[in-house]
């Protein structure tokens, strides 16, 4: 099946398939963080783009091409978390950060479930996956004659990013969903920047990515936590008492330095939406006091 597409339409999805297809050598040979966490970025930038184009594609190319691309995003999810995990208490451990016998027991035990987990990765991804890709590539051409179609894309990330509730207490799950609309309405954006040239959305998309790492040192964090609690709960406390306690006041110091972020989230989203009211008066608006109230 060939599909035409406007000229930068076509350019932009070709470009967002040759960087999952990029990614494919290194994947498979076992390089470890960056290269998963690249690979599910792009994964990611892959679908909001499809979700961008939906009107412009044909249905049954577009729904097999975004399961195409949700299911390396899905593969490469808990693999990504530990990778997170082993940095960030490798990190931990070279600081002298915490307790040096809780981190080197986390390591040690984040990095055999590392290996289990990327080698699980590489079975569900297989290199047939990334040949789909390929046929993709080939099947989309660009033209001059035609003309973008109109995408509710951005104003559907906007809706849903400044309808985010703050009355209930903010917790690790309400950001993690934040998080997602964050990150969503910034890859929106950055389409729409790269289709139409509005360089003037540089400041709102720097904001935007501000908040989304406050958020993504958050989400990390909470993971990251969970696995000190599931690792404590394989000590029996009777039986042992200096690992277990080690153990609880890692994951006690990881759930403070946690909270302690949380202070944080409320300005830069501030921030963020006060940006998009600069661009898109008619969407922002209508949450100012909202976010004022919170």
């Amino acid at each position: 099946m060939e599909m035409i597409l406007p000229l930068r339409e076509a350019n932009l999805l070709r470009k967002r398939i040759r960087a999952i297809l990029a990614l494919c050598d290194s994947f498979y040979k076992g390089r470890g963080g960056e290269t998963i966490h690249d690979l599910r970025v792009a994964s990611r930038r892959l679908r909001e783009l499809f979700d961008y184009l939906s009107s412009s594609l044909p249905e049954n190319w577009l729904n097999r091409s975004r399961r195409q691309a949700a299911k390396i995003t899905k593969a490469l999810g808990q693999i990504r978390e530990i990778e997170a995990n082993f940095q960030i208490l490798r990190q931990w451990h070279r600081e002298k950060k915490h307790l040096t016998a809780a981190l080197e027991l986390m390591i040690q035990s984040q990095r055999e479930i590392r290996n289990i987990r990327r080698s699980e990765a590489r079975n569900q991804i297989s290199r047939k996956r990334f040949q789909r890709f390929e046929k993709m590539l080939l099947q989309i051409k660009g033209s001059r004659n035609f003309h973008s179609l109109p995408s509710a894309s951005v104003n559907t990330r906007i809706a849903e990013f400044v309808s985010f509730d703050w009355t209930p207490a903010v917790d690790d799950q309400s950001l993690h969903e934040l998080r997602i609309h964050t990150k969503k309405l910034r890859y929106a954006l950055e389409i729409f920047n790269t289709l139409h040239s509005k360089s003037d959305l540089d400041f709102p998309i720097e904001a935007i990515r501000e908040l989304q790492e406050v958020l993504g040192q958050i989400h990390d964090l909470a993971i990251l936590e969970l696995a000190v609690e599931q690792e404590q709960e394989q000590w029996d406390p009777i039986r042992f008492e200096i690992i277990p306690a080690a153990l609880a006041k890692l994951r006690e110091e990881i759930g403070a330095e946690k909270r302690r972020l949380y202070s944080s989230v409320l300005p830069f989203y501030s921030r963020a939406v006060d940006s998009l009211r600069m661009h898109f008066r008619s969407i922002a608006t209508q949450t100012a006091s909202k976010v004022q109230a919170g």
